[in-house]
């Protein structure tokens, strides 16, 4: 799916490969932001159950930001539970704002029982799981019972679970009974 808004998407299998500099994206007060995932693209109010992907996602160059995820490259108050990812996510986008296995950018609620096996590559806030949590609209965010066995890799920002985040509503990031076994690399702010 390349946009996504109030919807539910359940037992979604996904192989092959995605690729490309855009994805889907939206401008708002002149900024542009976009996301490329093996499930949806761009994903607002909605949520993803038993879906699993097991293409490859890549993201090439852009001159805006792209957030790439092996479900959703960017979801907006949404919820992942029991979702899986077999594939490389890699963003070669120096603009990306996140890359994860399950989820590239998230401004959502939970992310429960989901699992990554894959490589996730990118240059900066690179997570196993979800590459960047933020919490300008989303009330408190959970990742439960999650883990990551793939290698996960970032220049700046990289974590088994959660690549980086930035929390300014004062909401609270719960960390769950997850666990990473795989090799995490960068240069800065590893988790």
């Amino acid at each position: 799916f390349a946009y996504c808004d109030g919807a539910t998407i359940e037992n979604i299998h996904v192989k092959g490969t995605v690729s490309g500099a855009k994805g889907t994206y939206q401008t708002e007060e002149e900024e542009t932001w976009g996301g490329l995932g093996g499930v949806c693209d761009y994903a607002v109010n909605t949520s993803f159950s038993h879906c699993s992907n097991a293409c490859s996602v890549t993201a090439s160059s852009s001159t805006y930001p792209i957030s790439v995820g092996g479900i959703v490259g960017y979801g907006i108050n949404c919820s992942i539970d029991s979702c899986s990812n077999y594939a490389s996510i890699i963003n070669d986008n120096n603009k990306s704002e996140g890359t994860g296995g399950i989820a590239g950018y998230l401004d959502g609620k939970t992310v429960d029982f989901c699992y990554n096996v894959g490589n996730i590559e990118g240059p900066e806030n690179v997570g196993g799981i979800i590459g960047y949590v933020d919490f300008l609209d989303s009330d408190n965010f959970t990742a439960m019972y999650c883990k990551n066995e793939g290698y996960v890799e970032s220049s700046m920002g990289a974590g088994g679970i959660i690549g980086g985040g930035k929390n300014e509503s004062g909401c609270s990031l719960n960390v769950i009974s997850c666990y990473n076994k795989g090799t995490v690399s960068g240069k800065a702010d590893i988790n």
